[in-house]
């Protein structure tokens, strides 16, 4: 969110790197080299890349970002944080002064359960990708299911339908 944030102000990509190596090349050279306690929530291999990276100085965001408010240069601060576990998180962000005219707390969406982020340790086929689509196809249109029923049972996605019709859904997934 805060490089979206940081696009928006810019009106360009913020850190636009060319590969992956390119890309952290430029992320540090404005948020400046992680230290090794900003590191310490990364496994040690990954961790330990970072010093083929050169050292950098932070930037003041100022100087990234001409004519910014310092309300907007505060949020992107406590935003882009190499380690998560500093950064802020979404509600206290929804609370900066920087979003004290769009934001209202009594109108603020609140999720009634946490995000299942079991997909992520789904084995990434191209089979297992077009049933995790067609699930959440079906779950915004359940009229799909009908027309489908003898197809459904060739592509073994039916144990996954019945797995996503049993999760209790929030009033967000209805937005």
């Amino acid at each position: 969110a805060g490089c979206i944030l940081g696009e928006l102000m810019l009106r360009r990509p913020l850190f636009e790197g060319c590969d992956f190596r390119d890309q952290f090349q430029k992320i540090f050279q404005v948020l400046g080299s992680p230290s090794q306690d900003q590191c310490a929530w990364l496994p040690k291999s990954s961790s330990a890349m970072t010093k083929y990276f050169g050292s950098y100085a932070k930037r003041p965001w100022l100087e990234v970002l001409h004519g910014a408010s310092n309300e907007a240069v505060d949020v992107l601060d406590v935003m882009l944080t190499f380690d998560p576990r500093e950064r802020i998180e979404a509600l206290q962000c929804l609370e900066h002064r920087y979003f004290a005219d769009l934001h209202d707390p009594d109108d603020a969406p609140r999720s009634s359960s946490h995000f299942d982020w079991g997909f992520e340790h789904l084995l990434a086929t191209r089979r297992s990708l077009q049933n995790c689509v067609y699930t959440e196809c079906a779950r915004l249109h359940p009229e799909i299911l009908q027309r489908d029923v003898e197809l459904l049972g060739s592509l073994g996605i039916t144990a996954l339908l019945e797995s996503h019709r049993a999760e209790p859904r929030d009033e967000l997934s209805k937005v």
